[in-house]
C-alpha cells in the first residue's frame, strides 16, 4: 500500500494571534533566534536529497554505509557532527582545517494553519487523512521553505485562512546551503522570538519575505521548471501592484534586477 508521511519535524505551535482572521495578512517579525546548544547535525544518504542511485555507498562496489538505528529501518544514513567554534569573535562550523562555514540559524519550517479541506501532501497517491497535514511540502500557508534568508531581523508575511493564524515554526537550522541538496540543513536546536502585526483585510497569494535589503517572493511546485515560472509570475505581480511598473517593464526588470534561487529542492 502507499505510504503516509506526515514529515518528521520538531514544531512549535499553533499560536493564536488575536483578531486575525481568513483574509487578513500576518506579519511576522523575526526579532531574535539564538542557538540553544553548541552543536548540530547534517544527514546524507541516499533516501535524503537529490543524488539518489548516484550517492557514494549505493552503488555496487562502494564501500558500506553504516545503518541507523541498528533495526536497518533508515539504511545508508552517514550523520554528520558539527561543533560551533568561535573564529574572529564569529561562531563557525569547522568543515575541516580551511572550511568554516558561519553560523546563520534560521527558522527552517514556519507559517499559519492551512485552508480548510486542502491537503498539501508529499505524494499524491498518498491516501488523505482529514486535519492531518504534511510538515514536509511548503504551501501558499508557509510551511518547510526553508529558506536560509528568514533570519533575525527579516520579516515574513503570511496569507491568514483561519481564526487565529494558528502559527507554527520549528525544523531549526544554523546552516544552510541554497537549495539544502542533501536534504537536511545543519539540524540544530534553536530558540526564536517573534513580534505579530495583523493587517486587517489585507491577503496575499503567496508568503513573501522582506530583509533589510531585498524583497524576496516565494513560490512553489513538484517541478523546477513551473517553479521558476511561478515566481516570475509572482515577481512581475509584486512590481506591477507594489512598485507601479507596467506588466512588460516589470518582466524587463525581473531579468535584469532579479536573483531566482531554489531555496530547497528536497520536499516533494
Amino acid at each position: 500500500g502507499s505510504r503516509i508521511r506526515y514529515g518528521p519535524h520538531i514544531l512549535t505551535g499553533p499560536v493564536y494571534i488575536n483578531g486575525a482572521e481568513p483574509g487578513d495578512t500576518l506579519e511576522v517579525q523575526i526579532l531574535d533566534i539564538d542557538l540553544r546548544v553548541p552543536y548540530g547535525v547534517n544527514n546524507t544518504s541516499p533516501m535524503g536529497g537529490v543524488l539518489s542511485t548516484a550517492y557514494p555507498g549505493f552503488r555496487p562496489g562502494d564501500p558500506g554505509l553504516p545503518t541507523i538505528p541498528p533495526s536497518g529501518t533508515i539504511p545508508g544514513v552517514r550523520q554528520h557532527l558539527y561543533r560551533v567554534a568561535k573564529v574572529r569573535g564569529r561562531d563557525v562550523f569547522p568543515v575541516s582545517d580551511t572550511i568554516h562555514v558561519p553560523s546563520a540559524p534560521f527558522m527552517g519550517t514556519i507559517g499559519v494553519a492551512p485552508a480548510t479541506g486542502v491537503l498539501v501532501d508529499s505524494f499524491p497517491t498518498d491516501p488523505n487523512v482529514f486535519g492531518v497535514q504534511s510538515s514536509w511540502p511548503p504551501g501558499p500557508f508557509g510551511g518547510n521553505f526553508d529558506l536560509k534568508d528568514m533570519t533575525a531581523g527579516t520579516t515574513l508575511f503570511l496569507p491568514v485562512f483561519q481564526s487565529g493564524a494558528q502559527f507554527f515554526t520549528g525544523d531549526c537550522h544554523s546552516a544552510q546551503g541554497d537549495g539544502e541538496v542533501s536534504g537536511t540543513a545543519i539540524e540544530h536546536s534553536l530558540s526564536g522570538v517573534f513580534r505579530f502585526i495583523v493587517h486587517k483585510g489585507q491577503t496575499l497569494d503567496f508568503p513573501r519575505v522582506e530583509t533589510k535589503t531585498d524583497y524576496i517572493i516565494m513560490a512553489t511546485d513538484t517541478d523546477l521548471n513551473r517553479a521558476m515560472r511561478k515566481a516570475t509570475l509572482a515577481v512581475v505581480k509584486f512590481l506591477v501592484t507594489e512598485k507601479g511598473l507596467t506588466e512588460a517593464r516589470a518582466f524587463s526588470l525581473a531579468s535584469i534586477a532579479v536573483d531566482f534561487h531554489a531555496a530547497e529542492v528536497v520536499d516533494y
